[in-house]
């Protein structure tokens, strides 16, 4: 937490802010930070402009008469900037480390926590992409979790652990952008919960559709054009079974999105003398978004636990893993976070490795009329062609996101060290790159959000135990009512 003088005057160059109207229209700008007064007039002076540029639109150019119209500005760190700073009359949160949401009329600013604020903000989530499982990638442990996800091959595996696993009560899943569009993201989703027989009440809560200020990135190379190529014997999408399994409001059916489903689950788990997990299997935009609207439910998280970054590696950069690289501005946001976080990086994903004596021991012949352990192989054997052929991974594809229920469900097979973790992201080769403070040059203390050492990072698993895990899932769901799945002819 800094000091109370930094609640009277900004503590960084460059504030960016990324502005949407109720049209669902957004708009990102750039202020250069000098005196609070200075910044609070030129805030005024975009109040007056409204987000109207010289391309605006017919729907844009509606503001201009809607007197009421409400405007989200989600500040997002600068480069290098601690976003921890009182603007003239706008405010901080200085004990949540500076990331927040707040929302301006055009004549008063308010800042969050507001009800009018938070169903603004709700419009950014619809314009952004992500999904988010309940963590996965969000998911919490039962050890409640709640997955947040983007729906590639490893995340159907963690979706079968977080069903299958004793230790977890998966409350639900979320989607965002990332391997493929938001709207094949949710609709795998909930084809994988109803064909692992998924509870009733385990739903999919659609999450934001594009990063926090960046463009949106697909990843077909590896995942295939709707986010599950070559993935045999799921139920179709438009089957009345899989459409149920989508989570909407009793009276209207409008859907209930991710920001919302998530505060539901740490709401209600909070009354019962409870916390969630939020577990990310993801690009992080979603919880980034929640942790600002729903700052004061933060206390009901026991952890974040993602599946992302890299010490020194990369996968989609020389340096930046890709769920951080999609949209690295979310990621430094739940960083600051204070909460403990966990980490698992690319460093250890790549050492659990999906062999192929692991898909003999996956399709036996005894496993003949076997559909989930046919389609199981079915997506390995796809997932182990992309890999070899662009990462040059011969002995078979690494299931990086199944780690992150793997770790919440038996955390005793992980080994972990706290560290200092920032996100760069100004550099021209290190956008997205996970700086991990091995040394501790920066001294921090033991704090979990700014100026600590934020989050506990994954040295390496106990490969055997997480197989023996994996197939332990594997023989739960094939007895526990697996449905929809269709064996080949």
């Amino acid at each position: 937490m800094m000091g109370a003088d930094c609640l009277r005057r900004p503590v960084f160059n460059v504030m960016r802010f990324v502005a949407v109207s109720r049209t669902g229209t957004s708009k990102s700008r750039s202020i250069e930070a000098g005196s609070g007064q200075e910044e609070r007039e030129e805030l005024e002076e975009i109040e007056k402009r409204g987000p109207l540029e010289e391309d605006e639109d017919e729907e844009l150019a509606l503001l201009e008469e809607d007197e009421d119209e409400e405007l989200v500005l989600v500040p997002v760190p600068g480069r290098g900037a601690v976003a921890d700073f009182s603007l003239g009359g706008w405010g901080c949160n200085a004990e949540f480390g500076g990331p927040f949401s707040m929302w301006a009329t055009k004549n008063t600013p308010n800042i969050l926590p507001n009800d009018s604020s938070k169903d603004s903000l709700k419009h950014l989530e619809a314009e952004t992409n992500c999904w988010t499982w309940w963590h996965s990638k969000s998911m919490w442990r039962s050890y409640k979790p709640r997955i947040s996800t983007t729906m590639g091959h490893d995340d159907v595996i963690a979706i079968l652990l977080a069903l299958h696993s004793p230790e977890v009560a998966l409350l639900g899943v979320s989607t965002v952008h990332g391997n493929a569009s938001a709207h094949n993201t949710a609709h795998n989703a909930a084809r994988c919960l109803e064909a692992f027989g998924a509870p009733a009440h385990v739903r999919v809560h659609p999450g934001a559709t594009k990063p926090l200020l960046k463009p949106a990135k697909h990843d077909p190379e590896i995942h295939g054009a709707d986010g599950l190529g070559g993935v045999l014997g799921l139920p179709a999408a438009d089957s009345p079974s899989v459409q149920a399994r989508f989570a909407v409001h009793p009276a209207t059916h409008e859907p209930i999105r991710a920001l919302d489903g998530i505060a539901s689950a740490v709401r209600s788990a909070l009354g019962r003398s409870e916390k969630v997990t939020i577990v990310s299997c993801g690009p992080l935009t979603n919880i980034a978004l929640w942790v600002s609207v729903y700052p004061e439910l933060i206390p009901g998280v026991e952890a974040f636990v993602f599946m992302g970054g890299g010490v020194g590696l990369g996968n989609r950069s020389a340096v930046a893993e890709y769920n951080i690289l999609c949209d690295p501005e979310a990621a430094q946001i739940v960083l600051d976070v204070p909460v403990r976080k966990v980490m698992v990086p690319i460093n250890v994903t790549h050492t659990a490795i999906a062999t192929p004596a692991v898909l003999t021991r996956l399709l036996p012949p005894a496993a003949a009329k076997s559909g989930v352990r046919h389609t199981l192989a079915t997506l390995i054997g796809f997932f182990a062609g992309a890999y070899d052929s662009t990462f040059g991974f011969s002995a078979g594809p690494p299931l990086h996101d199944a780690l992150t229920i793997a770790y919440v469900a038996r955390p005793e097979l992980f080994a972990l060290k706290r560290f200092r973790v920032d996100v760069e992201l100004g550099g021209k080769h290190t956008s997205g790159e996970t700086v991990v403070d091995v040394w501790d040059y920066g001294q921090c203390d033991e704090s979990w959000g700014v100026g600590g050492k934020n989050c506990f990072v994954a040295q390496s698993v106990d490969v055997d135990a997480f197989f023996e895990m994996f197939f332990e899932c594997v023989e739960r769901c094939e007895t526990a009512s697996a449905r929809g799945i269709e064996l080949p002819h």
